[in-house]
């Protein structure tokens, strides 16, 4: 059976059903949190999916327990909407009654801990995808007619005397980018990177105009580095770091071609470690986990939130099977016949303390369903009955 002319997947899993549609109750309640219920604003908003977040879960979970753990993880997914969903009828006794509450109960919250990471993490990534794509606004949509003052700087010397003046110039261009996406204004990275920009030039004394425009990147690359140490932070709880496969030693979707893909792929040696590719399709996300099996050689796991996980052996079947997903979701192709995408790059550390290694177990079993957190809640409430 195919999906999508595809083959069948090794996992079923779509988010559409199994996140959507059963757990949508507690979405409605968690976009309250994360996110500006404007309608308008569909970036910041994950009607449309969560790909991302559920990416780096599932990769999170395939680095501790291989791809075992990453279908326990999406199977306890289904598991604990079946618990959520069990209804207390009449006929049961007391005691059947209190222990489906315990299910119920103890499937809820694993279900709110795991939407809460979800979201988190996609949020964070949409916004450190819209970050890295920012870019300073030209010159001459600063400086026109409205703003005399700053042309005839410009016209001059070209270089500011006083440092009001170039935080007003600065100001001028933050003010722009409002001007070009009035979006942009609710967002507070956004602002970061002109705070930041004003920092630097005056820390470094700088009035020259053209000193000036040149350190917007630097701003910016300063924010990106600021906003990369949260996501490292919570990877390091599964031992996990960045992968510098890619030029950088930091969380970053750059845009690659499919022939650097291919690139990537064929530097990967048996006796290495683990190495997660996060790729981006257009406005989705999919995740590719590398590991060797017990023979040294590779086995390649591809994680689609839309569909389920697909394994191979074979490079050319991986590489064909990426040309399809690319075509499902509308990838542009370049002009040699390349899809461009965007992939950031994480490794699994090979050496891990002995706290790591009992926050390993913590971390495997955070959204799986446990019998004896089920027996606890059950014994709370036969005692307190």
């Amino acid at each position: 059976m195919s999906i999508n002319g595809m083959k069948r997947p090794n996992i079923i899993f779509c988010q559409t059903k199994h996140i959507f549609e059963d757990f949508n109750q507690n979405i409605a309640l968690l976009k309250e949190k994360y996110f500006k219920l404007d309608l308008t604003d569909k970036r910041f908003q994950i009607d449309e999916g969560i790909c991302y977040g559920l990416s780096l879960m599932y990769m999170c979970q395939f680095s501790q327990g291989g791809y075992a753990q990453g279908d326990k993880f999406l199977e306890s997914i289904k598991e604990l909407n079946q618990l959520s969903n069990l209804e207390i009828t009449s006929n049961m006794d007391d005691y059947e009654k209190i222990i489906i509450e315990a299910k119920k109960r103890h499937a809820n919250a694993k279900i709110n801990d795991l939407l809460n990471e979800a979201i988190y993490l996609h949020n964070f990534i949409n916004k450190y995808a819209l970050l890295y794509a920012t870019n300073l606004v030209k010159l001459r949509q600063v400086i026109n007619e409205n703003n005399k003052d700053i042309m005839q700087v410009c016209r001059g010397n070209k270089h500011f005397v006083e440092r009001k003046d170039v935080n007003y110039f600065v100001d001028k261009f933050y003010a722009e980018s409002i001007n070009q996406n009035i979006e942009l204004i609710q967002f507070k990275w956004h602002r970061d990177i002109y705070v930041e920009w004003k920092r630097i030039c005056t820390e470094e004394n700088i009035f020259s105009i053209q000193d000036i425009l040149i350190k917007f990147n630097q701003a910016k690359a300063n924010i990106i580095n600021s906003y990369s140490k949260d996501i490292e932070f919570f990877l390091s709880n599964y031992n996990i770091g960045y992968e510098s496969i890619i030029g950088i030693e930091r969380y970053c979707l750059l845009e690659t071609s499919s022939q650097s893909f291919v690139d990537i792929l064929n530097r990967f040696r048996p006796n290495c470690d683990g190495i997660y590719l996060n790729i981006g399709l257009n406005s989705h996300s999919v995740m590719l986990t590398i590991e060797n099996d017990k023979d040294h050689k590779p086995i390649f796991t591809v994680f689609d939130s839309n569909v389920g996980v697909y394994h191979f052996t074979d490079k050319q079947k991986l590489m064909e099977f990426f040309n399809q997903l690319a075509a499902i979701y509308a990838v542009k192709k370049q002009a040699d016949g390349n899809f461009t995408f965007a992939m950031g790059s994480f490794i699994k550390k090979s050496h891990i303390t002995h706290h790591q290694n009992e926050q390993k177990e913590k971390q495997l079993n955070r959204f799986l369903v446990n019998d004896n957190e089920i027996s606890i809640i059950a014994l709370a409430k036969l005692t307190n009955s």
